[in-house]
């Protein structure tokens, strides 16, 4: 059994910091939001006839192109790529698969 009084002046050594979040869960999705926002500006100015209230396509192309250019902060699920999203821009609707993310990767170099 273990020693409770120890266990007890353990936490009350580390106080706060035992607790503390290791990182803000808001911090991480305000920099792939950050993130999306330059990738969008950037696809802008390599189509000046793009429009991010109505982007072609699917959500999942955008993502492989999101991946593409920045596979460290976008290597994750669909599902959970897609929360970034909101506010941020708007497909189609009855949009269907295309090749206009990849081809545009090839401008964005």
């Amino acid at each position: 059994m273990p020693d409770l009084f120890i266990l007890k002046d353990e936490f009350t050594r580390f106080g706060d910091q035992a607790t503390a979040p290791l990182d803000k869960p808001s911090g991480r999705v305000d920099k792939k939001r950050e993130e999306i926002l330059r990738i969008l500006e950037a696809i802008k100015k390599a189509d000046p006839k793009f429009d991010q209230a109505n982007m072609p396509g699917l959500k999942e192309d955008f993502h492989a192109l999101c991946k593409k250019l920045n596979g460290k902060l976008f290597n994750v699920a669909s599902s959970t790529f897609n929360d970034y999203l909101g506010g941020v821009c708007k497909f189609n609707p009855g949009a269907r698969k295309t090749d206009y993310y990849e081809k545009i990767a090839q401008k964005l170099g």
